[in-house]
């Protein structure tokens, strides 16, 4: 039915791009296109207590693992006055890497960890993580569906990915 449908659309003919098209990949202005796609993809999923936006001035810790790239999100957030520190841990946290991020945790304002595809070790930080009382927000990085696993934080953002616009 699909490819019936695509037919009748005419999305099956002409296939080939035309070469002259290629100078056109990663013009200015459809990386301007992209970019701006990304943003609005960005969708809040909770928001309790005005967790989010994030106030300019505020402490946060932006931690989890290196493959959802805290450290761009912490350099984004402080281009908008928030002091962010990230801390980017193992894909599985350890146990120093969790103790290290709680303690950090509950000398700030706020913390936001990301995730990818959270684990198992990944749910245990972001629970001890909630328990130092700190307002927490989940930004998954890949998975939307991480949401499941995090009932209890005051924040949650699905991002759907990390890399850069290209």
């Amino acid at each position: 039915r699909i490819l019936a449908l695509k037919a009748r659309r005419g999305l099956l003919r002409h296939t080939r791009a035309r070469r002259s098209a290629l100078s056109e990949i990663g013009a200015p202005a459809h990386k301007r296109i992209a970019d701006e796609i990304a943003r609005d993809s960005i969708t809040l999923l909770r928001n309790r207590d005005g967790a989010l936006p994030l106030a300019a001035g505020a402490r946060v810790l932006v931690t989890g693992p290196a493959a959802a790239q805290p450290e761009l999100l912490a350099s984004e957030l402080r281009t908008h006055g928030v002091l962010a520190e990230a801390l980017p841990t193992a894909a599985d946290p350890t146990d120093a890497q969790i103790a290290d991020a709680t303690a950090r945790a509950a000398q700030g304002d706020a913390v936001v960890a990301t995730t990818y595809t959270a684990t198992a070790r990944q749910q245990r930080l972001v629970r001890e993580l909630t328990a130092t009382g700190v307002p927490m927000t989940v930004a998954a990085m890949r998975n939307p569906y991480d949401a499941l696993g995090f009932p209890d934080v005051d924040g949650y953002v699905a991002a759907y990915g990390f890399r850069a616009v290209t």
